[in-house]
């Protein structure tokens, strides 16, 4: 019987070592894209403050002079929105001396990349829970869960931003990856002559997917489901309002007793709801 020396028996012996990829595979993350979508008001808090009041100035309906009579005045009822700035987001790892050390990367240089997507996520997050707020919406809940993101939806969808006169411009649509699938079965999304910017082919940028009469498309996994219902978003900028007090920072600091080094990210930070009225969400199955 042969006694070959093969490569099963020089690995039980130890002889052909286990190689490690110079590449790490990094955790696929969302499409982040709601922090970059909606009205900012970051500059109001840069040095104090915890609640930016917004003025809300209301339309004024003109009349006819009469003859011989003061011009009538118009009635105004003012109001205000506002942004809380309550969230203080964080995370945080250590890194032992002897991970560091042995390590054959460079754990900090990665973790400290982890750690500010993480807080990114989380801000995301906090402006995609403001769906929740909204009065406008198109689709039956979870009676729609077999029923695909449909022209109906979207048309009816954008007849209720202009039935409220939100500008055009500046309009965003977001979905996640069954309604993006849904969206390439309308000849509308996938005809870029029809899209209302002949030329764009629908480049894919980012998460920006394309472009659909003219409002541009993201897809990002962030978009809120529940119980096989997708919640989709077509919204003005102006429907939601982010204040960034701190930007997102990364401190490190050495703990001798423990031999590890600490990173911190934080940030501080509110989001709030300002335009109901503009902004629907859009309610369709995830099959």
């Amino acid at each position: 019987m042969a006694k070959n020396i093969t490569a099963t028996m020089a690995a039980s012996g130890q002889f052909i070592p286990e190689v490690w990829a110079k590449e790490i595979i990094v955790a696929r993350e969302n499409n982040l894209v709601l922090a970059n979508l909606v009205d900012r008001y970051d500059s109001d808090v840069a040095n104090k403050g915890d609640v930016i009041r917004i003025p809300n100035l209301s339309s004024i309906t003109a009349t006819y002079k009469v003859e011989n009579t003061d011009a009538a005045q118009t009635a105004t009822t003012e109001s205000a929105s506002s942004i809380t700035i309550n969230k203080h987001a964080v995370a945080r790892v250590t890194i032992e001396d002897m991970a560091a050390i042995q390590s054959a990367y460079d754990l900090r240089q990665k973790y400290t990349t982890q750690l500010g997507k993480a807080i990114a996520k989380l801000t995301d997050t906090d402006l995609r829970g403001l769906y929740s707020g909204l009065s406008q919406t198109v689709g039956a809940g979870a009676t729609s869960s077999n029923l695909a993101l449909s022209k109906t939806y979207i048309l009816e969808a954008v007849r209720k931003l202009n039935a409220k006169n939100a500008p055009f411009e500046d309009r965003s649509f977001i979905v996640e990856s069954y309604g993006y699938r849904d969206l390439l079965n309308t000849d509308d999304f996938v005809r870029y002559d029809a899209v209302g910017q002949a030329g764009d082919k629908n480049a894919t940028i980012s998460a920006k997917i394309g472009k659909l009469y003219g409002v541009d498309v993201y897809q990002t996994e962030q978009v809120y489901t529940l119980s096989s219902v997708a919640y989709a978003m077509l919204f003005h900028k102006s429907a939601f309002g982010l204040a960034v007090q701190k930007a997102m920072r990364v401190q490190a600091q050495y703990d001798v007793p423990a031999l590890a080094t600490e990173l911190v990210a934080d940030s501080l930070y509110g989001v709030a709801e300002l335009r109901d009225d503009h902004a629907v969400c859009i309610r369709y199955g995830q099959t």
